[in-house]
């Protein structure tokens, strides 16, 4: 009717919805999989690679020397040096991942920062979204923005106790339990 002044609802919106916040929270945790395992990886395994042809040209060089000392065990002192700095640049590395995803995924510059103010809205203002199932995976992407960054997990812990406490569902609350388990190993 064109007098009534009530906006109709698309019953496709809630859907639409809930896709965007589970695929939100999916890619967050699939991208901290990415650069926690193979994107890491490939750094050690770079580093490494390095490391034995900077081994073999040393080695080279002190075999050309003829002078090569050896300590007791058979190992050179430069070598022996060679394996911290190769523990270094391996925690240097990972510290690197690390910083990325705390800055630059789900806070900072990252496009699915954009996406953070929503999920916190929703989260926040259950009164506003009826609907069980977006509540529910609004929550379920927000914890997964928060494994990804600390200081995100910082400032949105006491929301998450909060839903525990109050929310009306028990499958939002129960995600809550299990995402907070996550949460306290990661």
């Amino acid at each position: 009717n064109v007098e009534d002044s009530t906006p109709a609802v698309n019953p496709l919106a809630g859907l639409h919805m809930y896709r965007l916040l589970s695929l939100l929270g999916q890619t967050a945790l699939s991208t901290l999989v990415h650069l926690d395992t193979r994107v890491l990886d490939e750094l050690k395994h770079r580093s490494s690679v390095r490391q034995q042809i900077e081994d073999s040209k040393r080695e080279k060089k002190l075999q050309k020397r003829g002078n090569k000392s050896l300590n007791e065990s058979g190992v050179d002192a430069a070598e022996e040096e060679l394996g911290l700095q190769g523990a270094t640049a391996d925690d240097a590395e990972a510290e690197h991942v690390r910083q990325v995803l705390e800055r630059e995924i789900v806070t900072g510059p990252g496009y699915l920062s954009r996406f953070t103010p929503l999920l916190q809205h929703i989260c926040s203002s259950p009164q506003l979204y009826p609907c069980h199932r977006i509540q529910n995976a609004a929550v379920l992407a927000l914890c997964k923005f928060m494994l990804v960054s600390s200081d995100l997990c910082e400032a949105n812990i006491q929301l998450l106790f909060t839903l525990l406490e109050k929310s009306s569902d028990e499958k939002t609350r129960c995600n809550i339990m299990i995402l907070l388990h996550d949460l306290i190993i990661r």
